[in-house]
């Protein structure tokens, strides 16, 4: 499985946790809903800057990126 669409997963798992919206996170994160889109999905893989503005947002704990990476990394070995 591809980095980003584990990412892309749990991005999806807080945005529903904090009842967020698609449209709503994308505002607030001052992106485009195509744009975040791509991110949830796994077809984007977004710059840090971008990243740290949708786990602000959602409230999401860098480490728990973290630890999904390298997992999804030490498996791939």
């Amino acid at each position: 499985m591809h980095c980003t669409c584990q990412i892309g997963r749990i991005i999806r798992f807080y945005r529903k946790k904090n009842n967020l919206t698609i449209e709503k996170v994308a505002e607030l994160c001052d992106m485009s809903v195509r744009g975040y889109v791509k991110i949830e999905l796994g077809d984007s893989d977004p710059k840090w800057n971008t990243l740290s503005k949708i786990i602000t947002v959602l409230e999401i704990e860098p480490d728990v990126l973290y630890e999904c990476t390298a997992l999804i990394y030490d498996k791939s070995r």
